[in-house]
Order: C-alpha cells, then structure tokens, then sequence
C-alpha cells in the first residue's frame, strides 16, 4: 500500500528546525512509492527569480479571471 501526504500553506509557518523535524518524520513514514506532496509558498532563490514567479503567478489567476477583490485578499494573504 503507499501512503500519500499532503500539505497546503502551513510549514511555512514553522521554525527552521521544526521543519526539519517534520520533514524527516515524513520521511521516516513514506514507505518505497509513497508521495509527499507540499503545495507551499517559498520564496524565489533570487529577487529576479522571485519577481519572475510573482508575475507568473499573476498572470496565471489574472487568466482565470478572478475578480480583483479576490485577487487583492490573495495578495494581502501571501504578504
């Protein structure tokens, strides 16, 4: 049987060693075939890299035409 995990928006909010705490229990529990799945903000590597993802990302939700209420609350949450 794998196990999958899955995380969305929340090890961000841990401390650098409480991620590592973390990420070697999953490990630790992820048998041959499991999947770990991390759906998390990170900032880019370099302020180019990072002003490169926040565009992509803009353009991406701005194709799905969300409203721009919406997007204003998702700005204001990824600060």
């Amino acid at each position: 049987m794998r196990l999958l995990i899955i995380s969305a928006l929340s090890i961000h909010h841990l401390l650098d060693i409480d991620k590592e705490l973390l990420y070697q229990r999953i490990y630790d529990v992820l048998n041959p075939g499991g999947i770990f799945i991390n759906a998390d903000q990170v900032l880019g590597k370099t302020p180019d890299l990072e002003q490169l993802y926040r565009q992509h990302w803009l353009d991406s939700v701005r194709a799905k035409n969300i409203s721009e209420e919406d997007l204003k609350a998702a700005q204001k949450r990824m600060e």
